[in-house]
């Protein structure tokens, strides 16, 4: 009969010990109650850009640099378009290395800069994408993908001009 190698056995059962205690970590407090995306996005735009979140804004364009350069460079065309509206929100988080962002560095009140290696800790401003909100919620989310842009942009255009009504 071998003998039982106490060290070694040990190491086991204290890696075995944090490797069970890790997956307990991750699940939120009984008594705190998860915030909601919409009540996180408008703390971030608040703490961020001092800019108070209200139901005057209908939707925020979100411009990033990851994922498929070219439908991000056609989205930031897209966004050009709707520039000039006063209940939307557009949040850059690109350098534009890969696209042309020139028509966003107004100083207009309604185009705000962040900076990509801030957001990546954001999950809500990873993409780009259009954000709809309606009732302090967030109503509808259009992910930009290579898969199906116009579509994407034609349910976008629907989206806002229901939001106008």
């Amino acid at each position: 009969m071998k003998k039982l190698n106490i060290p070694y056995f040990v190491s086991i059962v204290s890696i075995c010990i944090v490797l069970s205690g890790c997956g307990n970590q991750a699940q939120p407090l009984a008594n705190v109650p998860a915030k909601d995306d919409y009540r996180l996005l408008a703390d971030y735009l608040e703490a961020r850009h001092h800019l108070k979140l209200n139901n005057e804004i209908n939707q925020l364009f979100i411009l990033t640099e990851k994922g498929c350069p070219s439908c991000n460079k056609h989205f930031s065309q897209f966004m050009t378009k709707h520039l000039k509206s006063d209940n939307t929100l557009f949040l850059i988080n690109a350098e534009g290395n890969r696209f042309d962002i020139s028509p966003f560095k107004s100083k207009d009140k309604n185009i705000l800069w962040e900076n990509p290696a801030f957001a990546s800790s954001f999950p809500l401003l990873n993409n780009s994408k259009v954000i709809f909100f309606k009732d302090s919620k967030i109503a509808s989310t259009i992910p930009i993908s290579a898969d199906g842009l116009e579509t994407q942009f034609a349910s976008i255009e629907q989206q806002i001009m229901q939001n106008n009504e």
